[in-house]
């Protein structure tokens, strides 16, 4: 059934239905192709999006390994600087204590190294291994302070375990004091 276009001049609704029907499919065919736009555009952004944020994450990941490698620098510096604060032999601490004793003025009557504690140090071969140290003085409370000034501001580590203070009977101003002294000698390398 054509429709020649002498008869759409002829008849004037048909002619309004033949032009209705054209501005349907004018406008019809630009929404199929946007719609199909929209969809790749849709799909670009999201592809876009991911991307960015497998770029971010890698970004992080960098940031994480580089910061990672600064801290793990910064703490085997540490680790070097920090040997330098523990006693490597028996006679270093012993003169050190004496030295302490003299400058507290306090009366010091008897050193005893004990037994060393080792403790083996997670994950790796290598011993940690503290000294144990009684140390005996006669001192009045202000003389005490004082030596356990001068252990606290010693350059090496020197931790006070235990402390007993007992009067003695002959003098109120002096005092029987035990100590005992931990010093931490560091991890020691495992034998091979």
């Amino acid at each position: 059934m054509a429709i020649k276009l002498e008869q759409l001049k002829k008849a004037p609704a048909l002619k309004t239905l033949a032009i209705a029907v054209i501005s349907v499919i004018i406008s019809i065919i630009p929404l199929k192709f946007s719609k199909e736009l929209f969809l790749k555009n849709t799909k670009l952004r999201d592809t876009i999006r991911e991307r960015a944020r497998l770029l971010e994450r890698g970004a992080d990941t960098a940031k994480l390994k580089k910061s990672a490698a600064s801290e793990i620098q910064r703490l085997r510096q540490a680790v070097e600087s920090s040997e330098a604060n523990f006693y490597a032999n028996a006679d270093d601490i012993i003169a050190d204590i004496n030295r302490f004793a003299d400058g507290a003025k306090v009366n010091l009557t008897g050193i005893a190294p004990l037994e060393p504690l080792k403790l083996k140090i997670p994950d790796s071969d290598d011993v940690y291994v503290e000294l144990p140290i009684n140390v005996k003085l006669e001192c009045g409370f202000y003389q005490l302070l004082a030596f356990l000034r001068e252990l606290e501001n010693a350059q090496r580590l020197i931790l006070v375990s235990e402390v007993e203070i007992r009067a003695t009977p002959q003098n109120i101003w002096e005092h029987q004091v035990d100590l005992l002294l931990t010093l931490p000698l560091g991890p020691a390398p495992a034998k091979k």
